[in-house]
């Protein structure tokens, strides 16, 4: 078994009840270890459009799966949670499931790259995730996540309150 990393983003129709049903439905599919972090409200970055605020948190889950069949999943639950299969990159969405890291599995291949190349400098995944894992480092790094969120850009991040969506 791996320990899955997954970080979750929506910012259309409803960005807070999309993130919500989404933990629900992974946590259905993967319970084994199965833990959520808070969601956060975070201002749309690298948007090509003029974008409403994210809901953003992470999941993490044990799982048998390797990484391309876990994405794969990851992709099917996007669509039914109404992403396009074709969609441009930085664009509005009502989920994005982004594989962060899958146990210690480093790979470079034309459908996924882990660990997830711009999670370090994310601080929309890294503030999520050290309240799941705050020893965790990335495969092939030394650097805390205290010390990757020290180094992140600056993003004003809030804990998303139910009555926002």
């Amino acid at each position: 078994m791996n320990q899955a990393i997954v970080a979750l983003g929506s910012n259309l129709n409803a960005p807070h009840t999309q993130v919500s049903a989404a933990i629900i439905a992974l946590a259905r599919i993967f319970p084994q270890g199965f833990d959520n972090s808070p969601i956060f409200r975070t201002p749309a970055v690298e948007m090509t459009e003029e974008a409403y605020d994210f809901a953003n948190a992470v999941v993490v889950f044990d799982t048998s799966l390797p990484p391309l069949g876990l994405l794969r999943n990851l992709q099917a639950i996007e669509i039914e949670f109404g992403r396009p299969q074709v969609h441009g990159k930085n664009t509005a969405r009502t989920l994005d499931l982004d594989l962060i890291s899958c146990g210690d599995a480093v790979c470079r291949t034309d459908e996924l790259i882990l660990p997830h190349p711009r999670a370090f400098a994310r601080r929309f995944v890294l503030e999520p995730l050290i309240t799941l894992l705050p020893d965790f480092r990335f495969p092939n790094s030394d650097l805390s996540l205290e010390t990757l969120i020290s180094r992140a850009p600056p993003l004003d991040m809030a804990l998303w309150s139910d009555s926002d969506d």
